[in-house]
């Protein structure tokens, strides 16, 4: 990325969760947050929960002795796109990143991000990396699909064709954009439906396989195929929504609509 001048800027981190799911590493990760390097950071979880949780006092707690961790229950919330959107109302940063809730960002993430932002840059896309792949042969497997994803094709896709694609986690956006693009709760893949919306926008959206985050693989097979299922459902939704759309826009090069 190009180089950052003068003092880091406020950035936001938005974690989102669905707690009764994912009570068991959201505090691990709220933790990783809070140790990043970033001067100004604020890190909020942004979670929806049909039930009082135990782990919810955990969370106040933290926040009581870190005032840069905001926890943020959001009330009627049934998805991401909407926690997310929610967050955003409570978010200070120049720029935001957002995550899932087993995600840990390298030290230095934030700083590298913000140089690509500073950079002209609308959306970078991290490189997501497995960190549970020692645990068994479905998370090795899914291990190296990642870095086939991430190390390959994301970048070999903006450097051939001029455009990265926003993954859902590990990407951090200029609030602008952010603001005016926001997540469709209504959308499978709501993260490749705001990638195709900023596009459209003519938005820049860029890949950086040295922006590291790490998370967790699933450990059942039949965890990984509601997954990729709920992912070709998606893509599948977003083609029928933007394709011909797509194809005539002039935001885009002759290049990108193939």
């Amino acid at each position: 990325p190009p180089a950052g001048e003068g003092p880091p800027p406020p950035a936001s981190a938005v974690i989102a969760a669905y707690l009764p799911n994912e009570a068991d590493t959201v505090v691990e990760t709220v933790e990783a947050f809070l140790r990043q390097d970033y001067p100004d950071l604020q890190v909020i979880l942004a979670y929806n929960t049909p039930e009082p949780l135990p782990v919810e006092a955990t969370l106040r707690a933290i926040a009581g002795r870190d005032k840069r961790f905001l926890p943020l229950r959001i009330e009627g919330s049934v998805s991401k796109a909407q926690n997310v959107n929610a967050a955003l109302a409570r978010a200070t940063g120049t720029f935001v990143g957002i995550f899932d809730a087993d995600h840990h960002p390298a030290q230095g993430a934030f700083h590298r991000a913000r140089r690509w932002i500073e950079g002209g840059a609308d959306v970078v896309q991290g490189h997501c990396v497995v960190r549970n792949h020692r645990d068994g042969r479905l998370q090795r497997l899914v291990a190296s699909e990642f870095e086939a994803i991430y190390a390959v094709s994301h970048p070999g896709r903006a450097r051939l064709h001029g455009f990265g694609i926003f993954g859902g986690s590990n990407g951090y956006w200029r609030r602008g954009m952010l603001e005016r693009i926001r997540l469709r709760s209504f959308m499978l893949t709501e993260d490749i439906d705001s990638s195709l919306r900023v596009l459209r926008a003519g938005g820049r959206i860029v890949s950086d396989p040295g922006l590291i985050s790490t998370e967790l693989a699933p450990d059942r097979v039949g965890a990984l195929w509601n997954q990729r299922l709920r992912w070709a459902q998606g893509w599948s939704q977003v083609a029928l929504r933007h394709l011909w759309a797509a194809v005539r826009s002039r935001e885009l090069t002759v290049r990108q609509r193939l």
